[in-house]
């Protein structure tokens, strides 16, 4: 069997399914890029908001409102994920700063 047998043999709805799902990855990963303001950290976003709609598939009321649902999971990946880069982008105080700035405050 060829690979164009492979291909014959895909249900359409199939294929019109997987297109739409990379379809929908795309838009995941721009918003997410677009929060983040890093292409490989958005695709990284993008992976963990399917994982997270995923593991909380129960919680999805209106499979007619499932891309505002995934909208919401990735922007609240991407922020979380903005806080974390910002937290480890933070440079580390010197030694003895918070005595200087407790002394500068209080006096000695």
């Amino acid at each position: 069997m060829g690979a164009n047998d492979t291909a014959a043999a895909v249900p359409a709805e199939s294929l019109q399914a997987v297109l739409r799902q990379a379809s929908e990855h795309r838009r995941l990963i721009g918003l997410c890029a677009s929060i983040s303001d890093d292409r490989a950290a958005a695709e990284d976003l993008a992976q963990e908001t399917l994982l997270e709609a995923w593991r909380n598939l129960h919680k999805l009321r209106d499979a007619a409102g499932a891309d505002r649902w995934l909208t919401a999971i990735a922007r609240n990946a991407a922020l979380s994920g903005v806080v974390v880069l910002r937290a480890f982008s933070r440079p580390a105080p010197q030694a003895g700063a918070a005595e200087a700035c407790l002394a500068n405050r209080f006096g000695p």
